[in-house]
């Protein structure tokens, strides 16, 4: 037996397994998972135990397990299944407690409910029987009518279906349960400071706090115009005192 994989504690010996383990709200010792489970986000690293617990944390009467993983679609997204016998949870509520206390690329593009994790023969979790998001690449969606709509709304319209790679995006969806991230949320925000409102003053948290579409717009109108000011050529020769 290679001893890397033993350790001795209290004068007994254990074996690392590589598995991780939580308790839960009842003081119970559940599985969460194994440590040879790396994530990187953007080139960040991730641990996804500390979005676990702050998702757990959110509700801990309502949710008794958690994992986070990335999405197989895209790996620059997370996915959150939480274990909870309430199937109405408000997702909305969770997500800005996790964007309050978690990095903005640490917060999961998606959160699934279910019953229960799906087990393999060794009665660990079964990662590829765990159920996928129905993004709204699957589904369809409320289409804009651009003849309806102010001008600032269409760019704003056309540059969300550009970056999420929809064919159209209903007014009141949130980014982040789009399948947007952070990061190309800041692509967004770049796009109106340089194309959309140069003269103004924007404030990227803005934007990230209120992430739909009819938010954008209100935001990219209400801001308030850049202080400018105006220069006035002076002579060399001016201001300065005669000589006696």
């Amino acid at each position: 037996m290679n001893t890397k994989t033993r350790v001795t504690i209290d004068n007994e010996e254990y074996f690392k397994t590589g598995d991780l383990a939580r308790y839960n709200a009842r003081g119970e010792l559940v599985h969460a998972g194994r440590v040879d489970f790396q994530i990187k986000i953007n080139g960040q690293r991730v641990e996804t135990v500390e979005v676990e617990g702050a998702i757990m944390a959110w509700s801990p009467s309502d949710i008794s397990n958690c994992l986070v993983t990335k999405l197989a679609q895209d790996e620059d997204l997370l996915i959150a299944y939480i274990v909870s016998q309430k199937s109405d949870l408000d997702i909305e509520s969770l997500r800005a407690y996790c964007q309050a206390r978690l990095r903005r690329y640490m917060v999961p593009s998606y959160f699934i409910i279910i019953d229960k994790f799906p087990l393999n023969t060794n009665g660990k979790i079964d990662r590829k029987q765990l159920p996928l998001p129905i993004t709204n690449k699957q589904i369809p969606c409320v289409q804009i009518n651009p003849d309806s709509i102010c001008e600032l709304e269409e760019k704003v319209h056309r540059i969300w279906c550009s970056i999420l790679k929809l064919d159209a995006v209903p007014r009141h969806d949130n980014y982040f349960a789009l399948g947007g991230s952070s990061l190309s949320l800041m692509q967004i925000f770049n796009y109106y400071t340089l194309q959309l409102a140069p003269d103004k003053e924007l404030n990227v948290l803005d934007f990230f706090q209120n992430p739909t579409i009819v938010d954008h717009i209100q935001h990219l109108i209400d801001s308030k115009k850049k202080i400018t000011r105006d220069w006035i050529a002076l002579h060399l020769t001016e201001g300065m005192k005669k000589s006696v």
